[in-house]
């Protein structure tokens, strides 16, 4: 990393083809492609991703998804679709929880989605790749909206939000591991309400948790 960012002037890297990782590996691969590559790479990819949603609080445990899901949920809908959902750690967890028969569904990349086992018969799996065509991530958001129900549907982001100022070690931490594998960034609530501005969608509320993990981002269309 001090190598990468010395030759290439301290500037934050945007280039999902030419960022550190490629520099240390020597590919011009994006990371999913490259870690698709090696079928090992990817599967330790996904164990720790579903490593990580166990080893500290999930947003199902906190969002109020009686108030804001269940209560306004049209049964012929799905009630929530997972997009980049790896294995359905959350999906899952959500339909042990809230919704058990519900309709429900999962979605990742198709090498991905051929080593999830043992869903519930209300989740719909499928495959979906939004990387099959490079595009920034606010144009990703915007080709979704003709999916959404004025008033009805949301997006929801389980992300991290940054303060503007201070944030703790774990979060630059996460920032920094951002930049290194994916020439990408954890953001500010200013930084978030830019990039879904530029979707031509809202950001209607910022639910945090108190212990500073990832957040949930509510989006709807204008």
């Amino acid at each position: 990393m001090p190598e990468y960012v010395k030759q290439f002037g301290y500037k934050c890297s945007t280039d999902i083809h030419g960022g550190p990782l490629q520099y240390a590996l020597n590919t011009s691969l994006t990371p999913f492609e490259f870690w698709s590559s090696k079928p090992d790479t990817l599967n330790d990819f996904n164990n720790m991703m579903a490593g990580v949603r166990q080893s500290r609080p999930s947003w199902i445990e906190w969002f109020p998804v009686d108030q804001e899901l269940l209560n306004r949920y049209r049964q012929d809908t799905h009630l929530l679709v997972d997009v980049g959902g790896g294995w359905g750690h959350d999906i899952v967890a959500f339909q042990k929880t809230h919704a058990p028969d519900a309709k429900l569904a999962l979605q990742d990349l198709p090498n991905v989605i051929a080593n999830v086992q043992n869903l519930a018969p209300n989740i719909e799996c499928s495959e979906y790749d939004f990387f099959a065509r490079e595009q920034p991530i606010h144009e990703i958001l915007r080709n979704t909206a003709p999916a959404m129900t004025p008033g009805y549907s949301k997006i929801l982001l389980n992300e991290f939000v940054l303060p503007d100022q201070g944030c703790s070690m774990s979060h630059a931490l996460m920032d920094i591991n951002m930049l290194a594998i994916t020439s990408g960034l954890e953001r500010t609530r200013r930084q978030w309400r830019d990039l879904i501005d530029r979707s031509g969608l809202r950001i209607s509320k910022f639910r945090i948790p108190v212990d500073g993990g990832e957040a949930i981002i509510e989006i709807e269309q204008i």
